[in-house]
């Protein structure tokens, strides 16, 4: 049951990912008729790379896997990020667009990787993503009788305070501020770095 749970939220990321993207009000110089295009790049390459590096994590079992299933279920979010960017950036080419993009994406991304990783904190251990043993107060059991760091949490609890920073940081009346949540670019440029160090961090908290 989890793991069809995470396998739904997966599938709502998506889709309210894709509507906040549609409906956000952070404006871009992209036609509108060329935004399902960006879409589509960034479907495809998340899809593509999100398994792709799945296979480099653990070849020997994409090589020889339990069931075709697998395939569908092996992924990962950093792939899917990487590859998401690359098939905008491929998109943009085709299609001749030369502004930046990303801020427009950046809350539909977020919220769409916090309701992933509800799916895979719910999947428990099942999920890969689990941290390490640990007995600290906040440390928590998973499916498997051992408390472990609950990474999924973490990951949440950065992307729940970052939103709360970018909303105040819109409202700001400080220069500094202004240029880094409205320049094109650069407040997704930041969040990336960010995420990306983070999850790094968060390698040396499993087994």
């Amino acid at each position: 049951m989890e793991v069809i749970f995470h396998y739904a939220t997966d599938l709502l990321a998506t889709i309210i990912g894709v509507h906040l993207y549609l409906r956000s009000r952070n404006k871009d110089l992209i036609r509108e008729e060329y935004r399902i295009y960006i879409i589509i790049g960034a479907l495809i390459g998340a899809l593509i790379f999100s398994r792709l590096i799945a296979a480099f994590e653990n070849p020997e079992l994409f090589l020889n896997p339990p069931n075709y299933f697998y395939y569908f279920s092996g992924k990962t979010i950093i792939g899917g990020i990487v590859g998401g960017i690359l098939g905008i950036e491929i998109a943009k080419k085709v299609l001749g667009i030369k502004v930046w993009t990303g801020n427009r994406a950046l809350v539909p991304l977020i919220v769409a990787i916090i309701i992933g990783r509800i799916g895979c904190f719910v999947a428990g251990v099942q999920d890969g993503t689990v941290g390490g043993v640990c007995n600290y107060f906040w440390c928590l059991e998973q499916g498997d009788g051992l408390l472990r760091h609950p990474n999924s949490l973490y990951e949440i609890t950065f992307l729940l305070l970052f939103l709360v920073g970018y909303y105040f940081a819109k409202k700001s009346t400080y220069p500094t501020i202004i240029f880094l949540v409205e320049t094109p670019g650069i407040a997704f440029r930041t969040f990336i770095i960010l995420y990306f160090s983070l999850r790094f961090g968060i390698e040396f908290l499993k087994d």
